[in-house]
C-alpha cells in the first residue's frame, strides 16, 4: 500500500508498505517518485519496530503511582473521557478556559493530525500554544530578506556548478537531498560544507568549512565584502530585483575577511578562496539548514545568507538560488483545519512552547495552567530547560492528558494516557465533544475540503488522485525561480535593507551579533569555556526513535565528541563517562574523542529519552529557554559548558 513519511525531516519521503498477516513486514521508498526515488532512512525502513513496540499504547491508562514513576492501570475509553470532561469542566468553571494548555508540535507532519487538536482548543477558549520550537526563527529572518519562506526548488540543484549545504547535515536529517547532492557532483559541481563539525554530510563533500558556531552570518558577511570589493555581482539582477545595495555595500566594508576570520575560526584566505569560487558563476545552490537559526542570532544569520544569491543573481538562474524551505510555495487555507473562526474574542492568551518549564512553574500566571493536554510531542525530552519542565509536569495539582502512540518520558508523568494512531494505521480516535461538524467531516472530508479551497498551486490535485498513486506534484512552473525579478516583501524587492526589521528594533542590514553564549563572552567561558552544540544524530529524530531497541543498539550510547587537545587538557580517554555541565544543569554521556569536532566545541548529537540516558537525564538538561532574535524560537545550540571525567 501506499504511505507517506509523517516525520518532520522534512523530506515527506513517499512510502511502499507491505502488511502480512496484518502486520507491517517491509517499508521502502516509492522509486518513481521524483524526490524520494527509492531512498529512505534506516529510521522508517524499520518502521514496523515502532508500529509493533512493546511500547505502544493501546489502551486509555490512568495513573497509578508517582508521577514520573510510570505505573499505569487500564482503563475504558468511556471512563477515560468522562473523567477529561469533569476535570476540564471543574478547571473551567473555576479558572476559565485559560487555564487549559494544549502542547502538540510536529509528531505527525500530517495535515489533518498536526491541526487536529486545534478546533477543540479554540472552542473551549484554552490557551493558545506558540509552537516556535522548529522553524519560526529561521522562517522569520528568511521572510526579512525574501517575503515568502521558499526558493528555488532543490531538484534544480542537480545542474549547479557549486552546491553549498550550510549548517545541514543531510546525510543524517534529509537524506534525499544527498540524493540530488550526489547527482549535482557526478556532473561536476563542487561541494562545499558550512558546518562547526565534520559530519558524514561534510566527509562526502569537497570541501568543509568547519565555522564556530553561531558564526555563520559573519562568514556570510566577509563573503559579500569580496564579493563586491572584487566585482563579482551581477548589476543586473540587483537593479531590477533588490533594494539597498548601496547601502549594504558601504555596510559590509566593515566586514573584510581579515576580520572575521579569527571570530569564525578559518583563515582569512580560505573565506576569500570561497567567495569567489561563490561569485564565479550564478549556478549557485545554497541549502540552508534550520539548525543554523537555532542560535540567538539565528534570524539575523538566516537573514543574511538569503541575501547572497541575490548579490550574484542566483535566484534567476534555472540552478541556482537557495532553498530554507518551500512552505510558501504553494497555497493551502489552513483556517480548514486549525478552524480559528471557533475562538472566542478576545482572543486568549498564547503561551511559547519553549518556556513550557517557566508556564508550568510560575504561580504567579493568572490563571495559572491546570490542565495540560499532550499529543504529537513528548516535551519531558525535547524542551529546553528541561529540569524546569520536568519540575512543572511533576505537580500533583497539573491533570496531564498525554495521547500518544508509545509510552513516552512525557506520558510517564502523565495522569490519564490514550492510545494514538500512527501514520500507517487508519482508526479514528477523537470523540467531538464541541466543534462536533467539524470532526463529523472525517479525515477524507477534512482532505477534500482542504485542496479546494487551496489556491491555484494545489486546487488541481484530487482525493482520488491522492488514493491512487500516493502522491502529486502541485503546480508550480518549471524551473521554479520565485525571486527571479523580486519577491513579496513590502518594496517588491529582495530586501539588502529592511525596514521592517528596523521597526522591530534589529539592525536593518545584515550584520552579525555575538552571542549570548558564545566563544567571544569572556566573563562566561571563564567558568563554562567550551561551545556545544546539540545537533540530530542518525538513527533517532528528535525524541521519536528512541523508543526502538534496534535503533538504540545501533546508535550504541549516548556520546559527547570532543576534541583531542580538549580531551586530553580534562585527563578524559575515549570511553570515559563524563559530565557536561551548564549554568541549568548537568548529564552524565560517554565521550568520544575525534578530531571531527574543533577545540573549544563539544557536539552532542541527538535526543535520548530519559529512561535510556546514563543518569536518567538527557541532553535538554543542558539548553537554555532563552529565545532567539527574531519569531520566539530556541537557542538550542548556544551552550556554554563544562565537560569533567565523572
Amino acid at each position: 500500500m501506499h504511505s507517506v513519511c509523517p516525520h518532520d525531516c522534512p523530506s515527506c519521503c513517499s512510502l511502499e508498505v507491505t502488511v502480512a498477516d496484518g502486520r507491517i513486514a517491509e517499508v521502502s521508498g516509492t522509486a518513481d517518485h521524483p524526490f524520494t526515488q527509492g531512498i529512505i532512512c534506516g529510521k522508517v525502513r524499520e518502521y514496523a519496530e515502532r508500529v509493533h513496540s512493546p511500547l505502544r499504547v493501546l489502551t486509555p491508562l490512568r495513573r497509578v503511582g508517582a508521577k514520573g514513576e510510570g505505573r499505569f492501570e487500564r482503563v475504558s475509553w468511556d471512563d477515560a473521557l468522562a473523567e477529561i470532561a469533569r476535570r476540564w469542566r471543574e478547571i473551567m468553571g473555576r479558572h476559565g478556559g485559560e487555564a487549559i494548555l494544549p502542547f502538540s508540535y510536529a509528531g505527525s507532519m500530517g495535515q489533518v493530525q498536526f491541526f487536529a487538536g486545534h478546533p477543540l482548543f479554540h472552542a473551549l477558549g484554552a490557551s493558545r500554544l506558540d509552537r516556535t520550537i522548529c522553524v519560526t526563527t529561521a522562517y522569520s529572518g528568511w521572510r526579512a530578506t525574501l517575503g515568502e519562506v521558499t526558493g528555488n526548488d532543490s531538484e534544480q540543484m542537480v545542474g549547479a556548478d557549486l552546491v553549498v549545504l550550510w549548517g545541514v547535515n543531510a546525510a543524517y536529517s534529509t537524506i534525499n537531498v544527498m540524493t540530488l547532492v550526489k547527482q549535482a557532483r557526478q556532473r561536476g559541481a563542487h561541494v562545499v560544507v558550512v558546518d562547526p563539525y565534520r559530519t558524514p554530510t561534510a566527509l562526502q563533500a569537497d570541501e568543509h568549512l568547519a565555522v564556530r558556531p553561531g558564526t555563520d552570518g559573519a562568514l556570510a558577511l566577509a563573503v559579500m565584502h569580496v564579493l563586491i570589493a572584487d566585482g563579482l555581482v551581477n548589476h543586473d539582477y540587483i537593479e531590477r530585483a533588490t533594494l539597498g545595495f548601496e547601502a549594504l555595500a558601504e555596510h559590509v566594508k566593515a566586514w573584510p575577511p581579515e576580520r572575521v576570520a579569527p571570530i569564525v575560526g578559518l583563515d582569512a584566505a580560505t573565506i576569500v578562496a570561497f567567495a569567489r569560487r561563490y561569485g564565479a558563476s550564478p549556478r549557485t545552490f545554497i541549502r540552508v539548514g534550520i539548525g543554523i537559526s537555532r542560535h540567538d542570532n539565528g534570524a539575523m544569520t538566516c537573514r543574511t545568507l538569503a541575501c547572497l544569491p541575490a548579490l550574484t543573481g542566483a535566484y534567476a538562474d534555472a540552478h541556482g538560488g537557495a532553498l530554507l524551505s518551500t512552505g510558501g510555495a504553494y497555497g493551502f487555507d489552513y483556517s480548514v483545519l486549525e478552524r480559528p473562526d471557533l475562538m472566542p474574542t478576545p482572543a486568549p492568551r498564547t503561551v511559547n512552547m519553549i518556556q513550557l518549564g517557566r508556564a508550568l512553574t510560575d504561580r504567579a500566571m493568572s490563571p495559572p495552567v491546570r490542565a495540560l493536554y499532550v499529543y504529537s510531542s513528548n516535551p519531558a525530552a525535547v524542551c529546553p530547560n528541561q529540569t524546569l519542565v520536568l519540575k512543572g509536569l511533576e505537580r500533583e495539582d497539573l491533570f496531564t492528558v498525554v495521547h500518544e502512540q508509545v509510552m513516552t518520558d512525557t506520558a510517564h508523568y502523565a495522569d490519564l494516557v490514550l492510545p494514538a494512531t500512527t501514520s500507517m494505521e487508519h482508526l479514528d480516535l477523537y470523540r467531538s465533544g464541541v466543534a462536533q461538524s467539524h470532526y463529523a467531516k472525517g479525515d477524507e472530508g477534512l482532505i477534500r475540503e482542504f485542496l479546494a479551497k487551496g489556491d491555484a498551486s494545489v486546487r488541481s490535485i484530487t482525493w482520488e488522485q491522492l488514493a491512487r498513486d500516493g502522491w502529486a506534484r502541485v503546480a508550480l512552473p518549471s524551473p521554479y525561480r520565485p525571486f527571479a525579478d523580486g519577491a513579496p516583501t513590502p518594496s517588491g524587492k529582495v530586501e539588502f535593507y529592511s525596514a521592517s526589521l528596523e521597526r522591530h528594533g534589529l539592525p536593518a542590514l545584515p550584520t552579525y551579533v555575538p552571542l549570548a553564549e558564545g566563544h567571544e563572552r569572556r566573563e562566561l567561558t571563564a567558568r563554562f569555556p567550551l561551545q556545544c552544540i546539540v545537533p540530530p544524530n542518525r538513527f533517532f529524530l528528535n525524541s521519536s526513535f528512541s523508543q526502538s531497541a534496534r535503533l538504540r543498539r545501533r546508535q550504541g550510547t549516548a556520546t559527547a565528541m570532543l576534541a583531542p587537545a580538549d580531551a586530553a587538557a580534562r585527563g578524559i580517554v575515549e570511553g570515559d563517562t563524563v559530565l557536561v555541565e551548564s549554568a541549568r544543569g548537568s548529564a552524565r554521556f560517554a565521550a568520544r574523542i575525534t578530531d571531527a569536532t574543533r577545540p573549544g566545541v563539544v557536539v552532542i548529537e541527538g535526543i535520548w529519552w530519559h529512561r535510556f540516558h546514563p543518569g536518567g537525564r538527557g541532553v535538554n538538561v543542558l539548553t537554555s529557554d532563552r529565545v532567539a532574535d527574531l519569531g520566539g524560537g530556541p537557542a538550542f545550540h548556544s551552550n556554554l559548558v563544562q565537560v569533567h571525567k565523572a
